[in-house]
């Protein structure tokens, strides 16, 4: 078998056999440049007209008036709340243990008879589960998200001097009871993955709608032009305007459950690649926890449990990597979603192996390798080499624990998971034949193509065919 060490350099072959080839030149021309961060500034303006007619249909819609800050609706103003608090904020959380706040409304505290103490604890206030993956009996799991994930989004109230949380949808819908404003609507949205800017959102008699291009999927990268109603109990119907445009292949091991993330669509494609890929490095955060909890329960050796355990933290790192890119070039990253099940078989856990680890982690050591080299960008090199090392090491695992397993399972599981592995093959190779921008593969060094399928050949003809 091949091990880590003998494993770097069969990756690092591969990367040289395939720029040896000439497949390794300069990218032409470009569709697109990274996005400028933060809000933009400027007013905002009111969207017109409708159409109507076909199922979800807009007839009879007008503009509304928002309240904006540059193109982005505000989260915290123009709801129109149940009851009446002080001070509203949004923040999240990231891998530091003090939140970050995204925005806020009102003066916290202001009447409180202590304000001090009422200010401490507002400063307190998180989630119930936090940076660590969750326990099994956790029940706030941040804004939009209902499993462990580096990323929360949370609102913080003041009410005179009771300070409290909003840290699930149910309880931000409780919040806001019927949605009767645009940026109620725009609220609701924005947790649904379907953010929308100022004058994109129209009233009409049974709700508010409005019309985008969303991510649908998370892998391949799937996006769709939507039209969407917020019906007044907050409630999500939409109609697809459009064919699903898939936009590339994605390597790494993800998750059982996890659910798409939330990408900003107006920002550059740079900024899309390095956002798009930390949230993929964040649900590996999870997918490594949680394969360290079955591992343990299935009674593995503990040295497979404590690398699993080793890959969760690595992860926390490329993720901490890829999102300061990914906000460097204007991104803005998205919270993981992951469902959480009960343990699985040793069957269903080798299956998942297979083809999160041993095809698409092991795929995603060797890009990691290439973009080591041929990234023009030299933090992205600089993240790339280190990620490549630990990534390699990720692939070894999951080869050493389909060891572990195969002599456990009968000989009909060991043949569906050898159909699953070459299907992962075939599948991720058609994932790799569609076009890269052409700034994510000069800056990034995100293979094209041709260069994938060079990769690709390189891999099945050494440690796909070990």
């Amino acid at each position: 078998m091949i091990r880590t060490g003998s494993l770097h350099t069969v990756l690092g072959s591969i990367v040289a056999a395939t720029l040896a080839t000439g497949c390794g030149g300069s990218t032409e021309g470009s569709t697109g440049t990274a996005g400028a961060g933060g809000v933009a500034t400027g007013g905002s303006g009111g969207a017109t007209g409708g159409s109507g007619g076909a199922t979800g249909g807009m007839g009879g819609v007008t503009p509304t008036t928002m309240v904006c800050e540059g193109e982005q609706p505000r989260l915290t103003d123009g709801l129109n709340a149940t009851k009446f608090v002080d001070y509203l904020a949004l923040n999240r959380m990231e891998f530091d243990p003090d939140p970050v706040l995204l925005e806020e409304s009102g003066s916290a505290c202001v009447m409180s008879g202590d304000p001090t103490a009422c200010l401490a604890e507002v400063g307190a206030a998180r989630p119930d589960c936090r940076l660590e993956p969750p326990p099994a009996n956790c029940s706030e799991w941040g804004i939009a998200l209902t499993g462990g994930s580096p990323y929360y989004h949370y609102f913080v109230t003041t009410e005179g001097a009771t300070v409290d949380d909003l840290s699930t949808v149910q309880a931000v819908k409780e919040f806001l009871g019927t949605i009767d404003t645009p940026n109620e609507a725009a609220l609701i949205l924005w947790m649904a993955d379907r953010a929308v800017k100022c004058g994109d959102i129209l009233q009409g008699q049974d709700g508010y709608y409005a019309e985008g291009r969303w991510m649908i999927s998370d892998c391949p990268f799937t996006y769709q032009k939507l039209r969407v109603r917020v019906s007044p109990d907050g409630s999500i119907d939409s109609w697809p305007l459009a064919e699903p445009e898939e936009t590339g292949g994605c390597a790494g091991r993800r998750p059982d459950g996890l659910e798409r993330g939330r990408h900003d669509r107006s920002a550059g494609a740079l900024a899309r690649y390095f956002a798009e890929l930390c949230h993929l490095e964040g649900a590996a955060v999870v997918a490594f926890v949680l394969l360290e909890r079955e591992l343990r329960e299935h009674r593995a050796p503990e040295e497979l449990v404590a690398r699993a355990a080793r890959a969760a933290r690595d992860e926390v790192r490329h993720a901490a990597a890829t999102g300061q890119l990914a906000r460097r070039f204007g991104g803005e990253l998205s919270p993981v979603t992951v469902k959480l099940r009960p343990t699985r078989s040793l069957f269903d856990v080798a299956l998942e192996n297979a083809v999160e680890g041993c095809v698409r982690e092991t795929y995603g050591a060797l890009a990691a390798h290439w973009q080591a080299r041929v990234a023009s960008d030299e933090a992205a090199r600089r993240a790339w080499s280190e990620i490549s090392r630990e990534e390699t090491e990720h692939a070894e695992l999951s080869r050493d624990i389909d060891a572990w397993l195969q002599p456990q399972l009968s000989a009909e599981q060991r043949a569906q998971i050898a159909r699953a592995r070459q299907d992962a093959m075939t599948t991720l190779r058609r994932e790799l034949s569609r076009p890269v921008d052409a700034d994510v593969a000069r800056v990034a060094g995100v293979p094209t193509p041709a260069q994938a399928h060079a990769l690709l050949d390189g891999l099945e003809q050494t440690a796909w065919a070990a």
